[in-house]
């Protein structure tokens, strides 16, 4: 007797099954160009960070004054999360950038232009003012930068990671040398606008994210002690500047 050969059943693929499979794929994809646009990120802030260098030894009073004259903005929504896209755009506006002056705080290995206004290119350039109006060694002087750590811990604010009370903070416009002392580092809430508020003295406030996930903020704030001209300046004070100082 001959028997019918049975068909094997083909077992029927939900449209959930697929669903959860596409996302699957898509989700791998993502993944995958995250980690490898990662590399290329980084590369791009060092390229800057080293471009940036070059452009502060160029820096003269004349390109501090006429920054200083430039419109600025002031909108804190604008302002994004470092990406690809924001490290392109940066890159190709940095002649546009206002730089006023630099900050250097050589214990923990920061040297950074000082740009006016808070904006993306800003914040991928250097240490932003965060309030119109803001004078050096008069109030409270606010700076943000952005918290590199995750593409270079020596970029941008993320050495703040390693401020300490009593670590020295220098400012210059070209013209004078601003010297503040560290007295405090705190964690605070992204609401904590305050920081930025006056308190009657003359101090410094740097601001930064304290991770990558920007869940709290870290304030480093310190106290106003001297204020010298540049030219009357110790060398070993002019060394923790890329810009040079002259006699005008």
């Amino acid at each position: 007797m001959l028997y019918k050969k049975e068909r094997p059943v083909k077992k029927k693929v939900s449209k959930l099954e697929i669903a959860r499979y596409v996302v699957s794929v898509i989700l791998l994809i993502v993944g995958i160009a995250l980690i490898a646009t990662q590399p290329v990120k980084q590369t791009l802030m060092k390229q800057q960070s080293e471009s940036t260098k070059s452009e502060l030894k160029a820096l003269t009073p004349e390109d501090v004054k006429s920054a200083e004259n430039s419109e600025a903005s002031y909108d804190y929504d604008a302002v994004h999360s470092i990406s690809l896209d924001t490290i392109l755009a940066a890159q190709q506006n940095k002649s546009k950038v206002p730089m006023i002056g630099e900050i250097a705080i050589p214990d923990v290995g920061i040297n950074l232009p000082i740009v006016k206004g808070m904006s993306d290119d800003n914040l991928l350039v250097g240490a932003a003012t965060m309030k119109p109006g803001q004078e050096m060694g008069i109030g409270n002087y606010t700076l943000a930068s952005h918290y590199s750590d995750a593409y270079d811990e020596t970029l941008l604010f993320a050495p703040l990671i390693r401020a300490r009370a009593g670590m020295k903070i220098y400012l210059t416009d070209l013209s004078k040398v601003y010297t503040y002392e560290i007295t405090s580092v705190t964690l605070v809430e992204p609401t904590a606008v305050e920081v930025l508020d006056e308190t009657g003295e003359n101090i410094i406030t740097l601001v930064t994210c304290n991770d990558m996930s920007a869940t709290q903020r870290r304030i480093v704030r310190g106290k106003l002690v001297s204020v010298q001209n540049a030219s009357d300046v110790s060398s070993d004070v002019a060394s923790y500047f890329e810009a040079e100082f002259k006699t005008y």
